[in-house]
């Protein structure tokens, strides 16, 4: 009563005089103790929905997150969340430097994240789509990131190759430096896995060490 109910009831209470602890019998007053206790209801529920509508997408975050985790650890679907992930960063990347209209502060992301200079001017950076712009960089980024994965192969398997060829050879993992040159990292990987697949197995390596680090 005191949140739902009207003052006009509070009004009439002390004009007909009830005092504490008296049996309220008036219809009019029943009446609008039922509108009140309806009200109450009725928002209790509507907070109850809002909550289950927060914890739906809290949840759908937290699935998300842990099967990019899981995938991590058991290196599954890798090359997919990697993608995802080069797609995302080039879309924040644009989306941030086109609201402050500031295409040296996208240069210098599209340089600190990829290693490459921006695909396109910046009359073009300004005047077009962020969707069309975030679908170039993504492309441009990829090649990049394909490049640098053939090489790290052509540098990685000839070296597997000498020690699996080396007599009495018992090494069965090795340890694999890798850097951006900015930080350095460290994977392990099983010789014969690397030199089956050529290299790729010392990228999966290396791609599962990274998401670890991040998940």
């Amino acid at each position: 009563m005191r949140l739902f109910g009207s003052e006009r009831i509070a009004k009439m209470m002390d004009r007909m005089g009830h005092k504490e602890g008296e049996v309220i019998q008036h219809s009019m007053i029943t009446k609008s103790i039922e509108r009140a206790q309806k009200k109450v209801e009725e928002n209790n529920f509507g907070i109850r929905k809002r909550l289950l509508e927060f914890d739906d997408v809290m949840n759908s975050q937290r699935t998300a997150i842990y099967n990019r985790r899981k995938n991590a650890l058991f290196g599954d679907k890798l090359d997919l969340d990697l993608d995802n992930m080069i797609y995302d960063i080039c879309n924040v990347i644009v989306e941030n430097a086109q609201q402050n209209s500031d295409f040296e502060d996208f240069n210098y992301n599209v340089i600190t994240n990829f290693g490459i200079e921006s695909p396109f001017n910046e009359k073009v950076f300004l005047e077009k789509d962020a969707n069309i712009l975030t679908e170039n960089l993504y492309k441009e980024a990829k090649e990049k990131y394909h490049r640098k994965a053939e090489n790290i192969k052509a540098n990685v398997f000839p070296v597997v190759k000498n020690i699996l060829e080396t007599p009495d050879n018992k090494i069965e993992n090795i340890v694999i430096p890798f850097t951006d040159g900015r930080r350095a990292m460290k994977v392990v990987a099983k010789l014969s896995k690397v030199f089956d697949s050529e290299g790729l197995e010392a990228l999966k390596a290396l791609g599962e060490k990274y998401y670890s680090c991040i998940y």
